[in-house]
């Protein structure tokens, strides 16, 4: 069975990535001047589970695979501090 892999482009602002299983296997975070923290929650909304979030330092784009994925159960949401210029693109797939 073909497994789709999804990007998600630069995400700047809260929002529902996917509804549904998925797999999280590549971050990227870029941040402008101000930095700002982010989260991805398994959730359809903010008040879910954070499975990985942090710090973006100002000026600075940070790399992170996740070689062994990170599983979400319920949904793939996006939380990014408002106010800040926090870039975040996903690349996901779907279970």
């Amino acid at each position: 069975m073909a497994v789709d892999t999804y990007e998600s482009g630069a995400v700047t602002s809260d929002i529902l990535l996917h509804a549904g299983q998925a797999r999280v296997e590549h971050i990227l975070v870029s941040c402008g001047a101000t930095g700002g923290t982010w989260e991805l929650n398994d959730s359809t909304d903010d008040s879910g589970n954070d499975k990985i979030g942090g710090f973006a330092p100002p000026n600075t784009v940070t790399p992170i695979p996740l070689p062994n994925g990170l599983n979400f159960l319920t949904a793939v949401w996006v939380d990014i501090q408002p106010g800040t210029n926090v870039y975040i693109s996903v690349r996901y797939t779907e279970r």
